[in-house]
């Protein structure tokens, strides 16, 4: 069975995935550079736990079950 790891993003990249795939046509340049744009910031993310690790030893505090602030989903 593969590693299943979580992965986090900003919400503003989701947000930009989200309007992006939306809007997608399936013909030309335009469609591939989104494609190419979604790609990009799906490959941004963070996996969890070195995010969360990341967030305590900067805090000393471990944030868990989306009680974080910092418009992450």
């Amino acid at each position: 069975m593969p590693n299943k790891e979580m992965v986090i993003y900003s919400q503003k990249d989701i947000l930009v995935i989200g309007n992006l795939i939306n809007s997608l046509e399936f013909k030309g340049v335009e469609a591939a550079r989104k494609i190419a744009t979604i790609g990009t910031l799906l490959e941004t993310g963070q996996p969890l736990e070195d995010y969360l690790k990341e967030r305590s030893d900067k805090d000393g505090t471990t944030e868990q079950d989306g009680q974080g602030g910092n418009g992450t989903v």
